[in-house]
């Protein structure tokens, strides 16, 4: 009887031994999903965030491409070369001219210019 009592003894031992061990692994498993959760949580924060500014940059750039539009004028049919390689100064006398000198007070400020295809 004291050989099955040993045997059962053992057995048991055995199986203790398991369930610790499956047990710290179920604790380390645990906290692995902890974590994995706070980062989701995180990242969900993050891209949220970014999803808010980003939405901000885009109607700004929105406008800004708006502003920087209403301010330029397309002129054509104007012969090739007739600007002498100088648009920025040739445009400034053309306008008045085409216009009627008359209508300007003072000079044009011309910031670009350039010929198109």
């Amino acid at each position: 009887m004291e050989g099955r009592l040993d045997l059962i003894e053992a057995c048991l031992s055995t199986l203790q031994k398991e369930h610790h061990e499956a047990q710290r692994c179920m604790d380390d498993m645990d906290k692995a999903l902890t974590t994995a959760d706070n980062c989701i949580t995180a990242l969900e924060a993050t891209c949220n965030e970014l999803h808010t500014a980003n939405g901000l940059l885009r109607a700004k750039v929105c406008d800004l491409e708006g502003c920087s539009r209403r301010l330029n004028i397309r002129i054509v049919g104007i012969k090739e070369g007739e600007e002498d390689g100088h648009p920025t100064e040739f445009v400034p006398r053309l306008i008045p001219e085409l216009l009627g000198r008359d209508n300007f007070s003072k000079p044009l400020k011309i910031d670009r210019a350039h010929r198109s295809l």
